[in-house]
């Protein structure tokens, strides 16, 4: 059998001798085609009311698993819906932390943890009876943790989300969505068909041709499959005014497939467009 993760998420990491620290993950949007999409994107998770509350309702969880074991006062939110971008999809992210009381250790702390709210609900025991009784198979490694355990003492393992599991020749690949009582059905099954794309487009193409890929990229500026270019054949002037944006317009009037020239104001730029028209 072989487990082929692409993302684990940052679950449990114990730098230090007694501070455990932990990531909930929750609250997802599709990339963008490019950084300004991107950033439009970020700004709709960050501004839906819904995606806040699950990452709340997760955090919540996790600070109450916590607070069994560490210290009193300890137990804090030190980074707050912070973003991470992945190939597909944009999560936004809290980091807890806490200092474990002298009579636990790493495992003490891994074990209070688990199973991980962002993979079960809440409240947490009644949530994974309700997964018990009503998912159609067993999750077996999905949800799970794989990690590393120093001689040290120390911990640092990641949950099996983005992942893969070959075995016997079959590929499995499992995802899944968190659900509030507002949640949009299609919304969140659309959620778990991203979420899972790209272990999908792993497993099922074959001998991926990356260089024509990136062909496409470097000439799909503005073309997409049928699109005419209208500036074809043609020239275009442009006179900078002392114009902070004349060299982006002509950027994007190159794109329609037109020449651009760009002259700057003044008695050399009528010379130069008398000589244009002349020849």
């Amino acid at each position: 059998m072989f487990v082929r993760c692409e993302k684990v998420e940052n679950y449990e990491n114990r730098p230090g001798a007694l501070r455990v620290e932990t990531c909930p993950i929750s609250g997802t949007v599709a990339r963008g085609s490019d950084a300004l999409e991107d950033a439009k994107r970020v700004r709709s998770l960050i501004m839906n009311q819904k995606e806040e509350s699950e990452l709340t309702m997760c955090t919540d969880v996790d600070r109450n698993d916590k607070s069994r074991i560490c210290e009193a006062g300890s137990v804090k939110v030190i980074g707050r819906r912070q973003i991470e971008m992945y190939s597909r999809l944009i999560h936004t992210v809290d980091h807890v932390e806490g200092y474990l009381r002298k009579e636990f250790d790493a495992l003490d702390a891994f074990l209070c943890h688990t199973w991980a709210v962002t993979v079960t609900g809440a409240p947490k025991t009644w949530a994974i009876q309700f997964v018990e009784d009503n998912e159609r198979s067993p999750r077996c490694w999905y949800g799970g943790a794989v990690g590393l355990v120093g001689f040290d003492g120390t911990l640092n393992t990641g949950l099996t989300l983005r992942t893969v599991r070959v075995k016997n020749g079959v590929a499995e690949v499992r995802a899944g969505a968190t659900l509030l009582y507002d949640s949009d059905p299609e919304a969140e099954e659309q959620e778990t068909e991203l979420k899972a794309s790209a272990m999908m487009d792993a497993i099922v193409q074959k001998d991926l041709d990356y260089s024509n890929e990136k062909s496409k990229l470097e000439n799909s500026s503005m073309q997409c499959e049928g699109f005419e270019l209208i500036g074809d054949g043609k020239t275009i002037v442009l006179v900078d005014h002392e114009d902070s944006f004349v060299h982006t317009l002509g950027n994007y009037l190159r794109q329609t497939g037109a020449e651009v020239k760009t002259l700057r104001s003044g008695p050399s730029a009528f010379t130069s467009m008398k000589s244009m028209i002349q020849s």
